[in-house]
């Protein structure tokens, strides 16, 4: 069926003015619009012009042939199709005319000019398929540079949202830290005040010749106390700052070892539990040793952390219990699950188990364990953790690559 568009432009060129008519009236009689060339460079002049939507041409002419306008086109307009035109015995032209680009070639005499029409039909249909695809692929070019440039706005966003988090998350630290910090140092400053008042007191009695050995026996009694109650608060600002500089997973350097996983998390666990004899905490550890390079020590604090918070507030008032570990390792990765058969972390703080300060009560600790156990898994290991409750007790997950 011939596409028949006013739109579509045909240039003819042929030396045979017979021939050329021919085409040339019935092509324009189908609706194209027809260019006429007389001869090879007639043709190149109204291809630089005109730039036609297709090309046919003779072989064999005088001067500038039909493999010369097909070298031309080549250069100049590779899309734009041409048709060759050759006589009966011109097979090697022919040859010689598809290696250079021809999209398709008809024998003449043209007998039946239908046979035109449909070689210019096929080769149009494959033209129009040939710019559709590249206007679907310059419009998905488009889409993917918007995309690109979305991606790069939505990651710069989220970096920006990452520091202003980290800003948020070191103000709170810094108000935390603080927070602990206050009450022993203002223990410790308002007794080395006190301190100082009696020993002024005892000077100026000692040097008016008024001092009893029961004032000297009642300020040493009293530097006694003083002075336990100076060194328990900084024995607790000492545990504080030891404590902050557990959650810097680069305090110091650790080398990657061969290790067992297995190994160590059931000598680290049963160490802890040897810690609290008063407990009945049975120890139920499943699944096959794994070999791995990884940090042993960082390793050991994670499940030492998760036992001391597992004993110390979900079996804060029970005397029996269980803490199953199960080890696997699938795609590449080592997937340990620890629960206990505790109390459930309250559903107003199980959200935020991880955050530093984040504690039940902080007469068992100042809530910095979960956040360590955090920041070694995510930051140390490169893996992630997560928390939740379940029937019998609290389940943490955690995965990391191998």
């Amino acid at each position: 069926m011939s596409i028949g568009l006013d739109s579509i432009s045909i240039l003819t060129i042929d030396d045979n003015d017979s021939v050329r008519l021919s085409i040339s009236s019935y092509l324009e009689d189908l609706g194209y619009k027809v260019f006429s060339g007389v001869d090879g460079e007639d043709g190149i002049r109204i291809i630089e012009k005109e730039k036609p939507d297709l090309v046919l041409t003779d072989l064999q002419m005088p001067g500038i042939t039909g493999i010369d306008i097909l070298q031309y086109i080549k250069e100049t307009t590779p899309e734009t199709p041409v048709i060759v035109i050759s006589g009966a015995g011109e097979v090697d032209f022919v040859i010689k005319a598809l290696r250079a680009g021809a999209w398709d070639y008809i024998t003449k005499p043209i007998e039946d000019l239908n046979f035109l029409s449909y070689s210019i039909d096929a080769v149009l249909k494959r033209l129009f398929l040939i710019r559709e695809n590249r206007e679907k692929s310059l419009l998905i070019e488009h889409k993917n540079n918007q995309l690109k440039e979305t991606v790069e706005i939505l990651t710069n966003t989220q970096k920006e949202l990452v520091e202003a988090e980290k800003m948020a998350s070191l103000g709170y630290m810094v108000a935390g830290v603080a927070h602990e910090i206050n009450t022993p140092l203002g223990v410790c400053l308002t007794s080395a005040s006190y301190l100082e008042d009696i020993s002024k007191n005892i000077i100026e009695l000692n040097n008016s010749k008024g001092m009893k050995l029961s004032d000297f026996n009642s300020y040493t009694s009293n530097v006694t106390d003083i002075t336990k109650l100076i060194y328990g608060s900084l024995n607790t600002i000492d545990n504080l700052i030891t404590s902050f500089k557990e959650l810097s997973v680069d305090q110091q350097e650790e080398d990657k070892e061969k290790l067992d996983i297995y190994e160590i998390i059931s000598t680290t666990v049963s160490m802890v539990l040897l810690n609290f004899p008063n407990k009945n905490i049975l120890l139920s550890l499943s699944g096959d040793p794994i070999m791995l390079d990884s940090y042993p020590e960082s390793i050991s604090r994670i499940f030492r952390k998760l036992t001391e918070n597992a004993i110390i507030h979900g079996f804060k008032d029970i005397k029996k219990g269980v803490l199953n570990i199960n080890i696997s390792s699938e795609l590449g990765r080592i997937n340990i699950e620890f629960t206990n058969s505790g109390h459930k972390i309250p559903d107003h703080i199980i959200d935020r188990i991880f955050d530093p300060f984040v504690t039940e009560n902080k007469k068992y600790g100042i809530g910095l364990g979960l956040c360590i156990v955090y920041n070694l898994v995510a930051f140390k290991l490169d893996g992630e953790i997560s928390c939740n409750n379940y029937d019998e007790g609290v389940r943490f997950n955690i995965s990391f690559p191998k």
